[in-house]
């Protein structure tokens, strides 16, 4: 493969892995203590609105002017 192709398919990974990281160490959803398949799939879904929201708030707060 190109060099060019492997430098951007590492960076996906790494923020891909990071990511993953984030949501299932910080936001504690490998320990999500869900009873049923529903439960699960709800605190999933806010686990990662609560991520997303995250860092829409991070980017917003770097790129306005102080």
């Amino acid at each position: 493969m190109p060099s060019a192709l492997l430098k951007v398919i590492a960076e996906w990974r790494n923020r891909i892995e990071t990511t993953f990281s984030e949501i299932t160490d910080q936001m504690e959803l490998a320990r999500h203590g869900a009873h049923t398949f529903w439960g699960l799939l709800t605190r999933t879904a806010a686990t990662i609105a609560a991520h997303t929201l995250q860092l829409t708030c991070l980017a917003k707060r770097v790129t306005e002017p102080t």
